[in-house]
């Protein structure tokens, strides 16, 4: 899978110099005796603000998403999604 962001600041002008990844998360199913499952994305950056990777989710269904975005280890923002897979 392909994952895009692009990072904008509170002007909406494009942030190039952050690190940016997206944090999924799937919620156990103990009567699937499936466990909790995370996956970390990092994506790198693509210019003009948008950072781009790849990455693997290996189980379909519902997943929580949260986009990290930071610069030199200081939170500049998250955002929180759902994503579903097949």
């Amino acid at each position: 899978n392909t994952f895009a962001v692009t990072v904008k600041d509170d002007k909406g002008q494009p942030v190039a110099d952050a690190d940016v990844a997206i944090q999924f998360f799937m919620a156990g199913m103990p009567t699937m005796n499936m466990p909790p499952t995370r996956n970390d994305v990092k994506l790198p950056s693509a210019g003009g603000g948008v950072y781009r990777g790849t990455g693997e989710l290996t189980v379909g269904g519902r997943w929580d998403a949260t986009v990290v975005v930071s610069r030199q280890g200081q939170a500049l923002g998250t955002k929180q999604l759902t994503v579903t897979t097949r």
